[in-house]
């Protein structure tokens, strides 16, 4: 490092205990750093880290003059610890906060100095701004906390320093944008203004900032093409109405996915957009994705949020263009229209829904969604209805998570907790353990296990509940035997009840249910202390954390069904639990019918499932004696015996993404099992887990 110039250093970090935990590049800190570069040019030097133990070889040799962490819900302890070790390194260097778990408002402009007291909202909630002032005041290791957008506030921190060079003479100074706490008082300059024209900010990608990230780990990229949010939703921390939707142009958006495509070691593409599709010139990026990617085979998949309710119109063309690389996604979280109101959300009107998955199941494009299980007014019974309503819907794909309360959203302050009778426990997050100068830190999840409306026995009902989802609906694995019952007045829940309530008959998904079970009922713990405590404990017993991931227990029960060697039993028992159900009405007439169809789906399901840990035929040949292409096209919506053919017909079982298939089983083929598992289940979309029916 130059010492002549000033020395910052831009910090996002991922937990790196048990590999690191996060796998995407921090855009963020890249952008922030970006902007300062394209500003103060050759007057200051960057580095950029991802790691904690870089971070600590690089102050130990160079201390840098500023130090910007990434702060958020999931590296919380850790960037607060690192921060504490620059302090007792390099007590001169000024630390700058910024991040979702800052508000992106802070106080009000008319309170820009004030004395050190809690700021409440007219509910009587410690608002966003008192929390700011908490972090600063319980946390003087802190100097600076930036406010919404970093590139602009950053650069104001930066000509501060430029001017003096002493990190008190310019947190005792009004920033625009940030916030301090000074000899007792609350410090705040004037609201920034954010960048309008997102062009003004220099891709980091294209400045050669991601280099080193690029050489040494294999990190998604991602790219943002709008950002904002105008959406108020209660549980999460981005939108809001200030949150105005600024965008950038399609030549930068090409440029950056074309050095992506020849740079980045990882060849899955993230758009880091909270709302993509809500402008017409999104339509233009998803032409171009397809373009290169059917010229170059990049990206080999996409992850991205589409817009909730956006125009229609802009949706229909993107998922019609990029069909094979991801589902066509419209997230709900609850169809229950109390729930919905009291976390301010508004769906898109289930008429229009349904035209979308009309519009998708004609283009062979697979419909996903995402639910919360223990939102305020939601019980067990009215979450129960709302799966099923999303079943009836013909959906592909449900992801099905609990309520975690998120510093910054409003559902997290006291008074919000008291009035929904919320009752929370905390579980680790992944594996997110890094010892921090001899000292073991972690992050937890606070997951709501109790509410007005929900008891704790009923929270551990929807874990089973929600298990089982994942095993039937989490990538429609099992949709043609569950449309088959449908048509028979059996739903899904009904199997549910039958396999889980009413029977012993069910050995093999009785062991991995209750397997799944045990383990989650003891990653739960009533304080951080406890879970802390825990930890210690594993680590001392086995040298790691892995039995604390819930996830991790998901997944590798999920991989077990799904397996090519439990694939038999999975099937078999769904289906002997449907044949039980039918067998207990009064439909005799239809018995013939309903399991000659059932046994044919019987036949077929296992080879739908792609088996996470085996290479695999992008199309495999099939026949049958009812027309299942047909049946499928028509949204399943009369019984399977009214396709009976009089002779066997041919029928292809296709891959979406084979691409995204070897890609993923190369880079994970001298991993362990388990480890096998999670990746895939955390990496591969939901619409490649499973093969679509189609004529040959």
């Amino acid at each position: 490092m130059n010492r002549e110039k000033t020395v910052v250093y831009l910090v996002e970090l991922a937990h790196t205990g048990f590999g690191l935990s996060l796998n995407t590049i921090p855009l963020g800190i890249g952008v922030v750093g970006g902007y300062s570069k394209h500003i103060f040019g050759k007057s200051i030097e960057l580095r950029f880290f991802r790691r904690f133990e870089d971070l600590k070889d690089a102050i130990l040799e160079t201390a840098p003059h500023v130090v910007g962490f990434g702060y958020y819900s999931w590296n919380d302890h850790l960037t607060l610890a690192a921060a504490k070790f620059v302090r007792s390194v390099s007590p001169d260097t000024l630390i700058v906060f910024g991040g979702a778990n800052i508000s992106s408002e802070g106080l009000q402009e008319e309170d820009k100095i004030c004395p050190p007291f809690p700021i409440h909202n007219e509910l009587g909630n410690m608002d966003a701004g008192g929390q700011d002032l908490a972090l600063l005041k319980n946390n003087p290791d802190i100097d600076i906390a930036v406010h919404g957008d970093g590139e602009t506030t950053f650069a104001n921190i930066l000509e501060k320093w430029l001017g003096c060079a002493d990190r008190i003479k310019v947190k005792s100074q009004p920033i625009d944008g940030c916030s301090a706490y000074v000899n007792e008082t609350h410090l705040r300059g004037e609201k920034a203004r954010p960048v309008s024209n997102l062009d003004l900010i220099p891709s980091p990608y294209l400045m050669g900032l991601f280099s080193e990230f690029f050489d040494r780990f294999q990190l998604i990229p991602q790219i943002e093409t709008v950002r904002g949010c105008p959406y108020q939703c209660a549980f999460c921390t981005i939108g809001g109405n200030r949150n105005k939707l600024r965008k950038h142009s399609f030549e930068r958006v090409k440029e950056e996915i074309l050095f992506l495509k020849d740079h980045s070691p990882n060849k899955i593409l993230r758009i880091a957009d909270s709302n993509w599709g809500i402008f017409k010139s999104d339509i233009r990026v998803a032409e171009f994705i397809r373009e290169i990617r059917d010229k170059h085979g990049y990206p080999s998949s996409l992850r991205v949020y589409y817009t909730e309710k956006g125009p229609l119109e802009n949706l229909k063309q993107m998922a019609k263009i990029l069909k094979d690389l991801l589902p066509l996604n419209m997230s709900f979280q609850t169809l229950t229209p109390g729930v919905l109101e009291n976390i301010k959300r508004k769906n898109l009107p289930l008429p229009k829904v349904r035209e979308m998955v009309r519009f998708a199941k004609a283009h062979q494009i697979a419909v996903s969604t995402e639910l919360i299980s223990g939102l305020p007014g939601e019980s067990y019974q009215s979450f129960r209805e709302v799966v099923a309503k999303v079943i009836d819907l013909d959906f592909d794909s449900i992801y099905i998570g609990p309520l975690y309360l998120i510093k910054g959203s409003e559902l997290y302050p006291e008074t919000v907790r008291e009035h929904n009778g919320f009752k929370t426990m905390y579980s680790l997050i992944g594996k997110d353990v890094t010892v921090v100068e001899a000292e073991r830190v972690f992050e937890a999840d606070e997951v709501v296990v109790e509410s007005k409306a929900m008891s704790r026995e009923d929270f551990w009902k929807l874990h089973r509940l929600r298990f089982f989802i994942f095993l039937i609906y989490g990538a429609a694995f099992l949709k043609e035997i569950v449309m088959h019952c449908k048509n028979y007045g059996i739903t899904a829940l009904d199997i549910f009840d039958e396999v889980f309530f009413s029977s012993n008959g069910y050995p093999f998904l009785e062991d991995i249910t209750s397997t799944y079970m045990t383990s989650v009922q003891s990653k739960y713990h009533n304080s951080v202390g406890d879970l802390g405590s825990a930890i210690d404990q594993s680590m001392e017993e086995q040298g790691n954390v892995d039995r604390f991931s819930i996830n991790r227990q998901l997944f590798q029960n999920l991989g077990r069904a799904l397996s090519t060697e439990g694939k038999p039993f999975f099937v078999s028992e769904i289906s002997r639990a449907a044949s039980t159900i039918h067998g207990q009405t009064d439909h005799l007439e239809s018995r013939d019918k309903f399991h000659d169809a059932l046994a044919a789906l019987k036949d077929i399901a296992e080879e739908i499932i792609i088996s996470p840990l085996e290479e695999s035929e992008p199309i495999v040949i099939r026949e049958s004696r009812y027309d299942l292409v047909e049946w499928a096209s028509d949204g399943y919506r009369r019984p399977l015996s009214e396709y009976k053919l009089v002779h066997k017909k041919p029928f292809a079982l296709c891959m979406r993404n084979a691409e995204e298939h070897r890609d993923l089983l190369h880079r994970a083929r001298d991993w362990e099992e388990q480890e096998k598992y999670v990746f895939y289940f955390t990496t591969m979309v939901s619409s490649n887990m499973r093969r679509i029916i189609r004529y040959p």
